[in-house]
């Protein structure tokens, strides 16, 4: 009977250690488990909320089994943050964790172990040179050059038809030390474009430069056709013209155009819902002579003449 009591207590208290021990497991924080960390000075934390222990002991190693530890440092048992005070060596893959113990310096629980990887920066920010913003007249198929960035593998250049970079008009990859680029696909003439350039290397893309945009050249006035309905007047004009057209339900693109063929002013540029439509157009300073009207809506075009007095 004795020797049944005794039994069951020792399994009681076995137990009852066991259970102690798991709650007194340290939990990971940070670096998160993967994660990729730019050099600095490493800071690691951890939660002891559900951990009462008197002390613990930060492990950091480059196996993930800990046979070649190559730091540990003794810590209180309140601790929850330890920054390192020299910095990781870059493109390494780290573990790390944290064991608890009681008062009496006894092994009570070891934490999950986490890895993370020290990467060096990223590029920084390149410059756009050329075509300047709110250039007019630029080619179809332009040049596109910015400033050099220093740690840079290649560049990526992204032209779209919005700011915002919703849409891809052209995306190209050009190796370091060029920058430039030559514009390989077609853009539609007088047209207003939006570009900017990221630099990248093996530790991922930088931040992209400022955009800039650029309106393409007029390369027709009449091609392709349509019929939209345009009425202005007065006309000749002296101070505003009023326009009618009917919209299309599509984006709607009106500029007024000089003698030659070069646009002067892009009156609109926006979303115009189907039906009748007016806009007004002011001078703004247009000196005397004869000009055109265009609107552009699903890919097709339709001009007015008019003239300022």
């Amino acid at each position: 009977m004795k020797l049944r009591i005794i039994t069951l207590s020792l399994c009681l208290f076995v137990f009852s250690f066991i259970a102690e021990a798991q709650n007194r497991k340290v939990a990971l924080k940070s670096p998160l488990d993967g994660q990729n960390l730019v050099p600095a000075l490493t800071t690691f934390t951890w939660d002891t909320t559900e951990t009462p222990v008197d002390s613990l002991e930060l492990q950091l190693s480059r196996s993930m089994t800990f046979n070649d530890t190559l730091n540990s440092w003794i810590l209180a048992g309140t601790d929850t943050t330890y920054t390192l005070s020299t910095a990781l060596d870059l493109d390494s893959t780290y573990f790390w964790r944290v064991i608890s113990f009681d008062s009496a310096a006894f092994y009570v629980e070891t934490s999950n172990v986490f890895s993370f990887t020290v990467i060096g920066p990223v590029p920084g920010r390149p410059t756009n040179v050329s075509p300047m913003s709110a250039s007019v007249d630029v080619s179809i198929y332009p040049t596109l050059t910015w400033t050099s960035v220093a740690n840079t593998d290649e560049y990526h250049v992204h032209v779209s038809t919005y700011d915002n970079f919703s849409d891809t008009a052209y995306y190209g990859v050009v190796a370091d030390p060029t920058v430039s680029v030559n514009v390989n696909v077609k853009l539609e003439s007088y047209k207003v474009y939006f570009w900017r350039v990221g630099a990248k290397n093996i530790n991922g893309l930088g931040e992209w430069s400022n955009f800039w945009n650029f309106t393409t050249l007029v390369t027709s006035l009449t091609t392709p056709q349509a019929n939209f309905g345009m009425v202005a007047y007065p006309n000749p004009v002296q101070n505003k013209l009023i326009l009618n057209f009917e919209g299309q339900g599509t984006e709607s693109r009106i500029s007024l155009l000089d003698a030659q063929g070069k646009e002067v002013q892009l009156v609109m540029n926006e979303f115009v819902s189907d039906g009748n439509q007016t806009v007004e157009i002011s001078r703004n300073g247009l000196s005397a002579g004869l000009y055109f009207v265009k609107v552009e809506q699903n890919g097709m075009s339709q001009t007015l003449k008019v003239v300022f007095e």
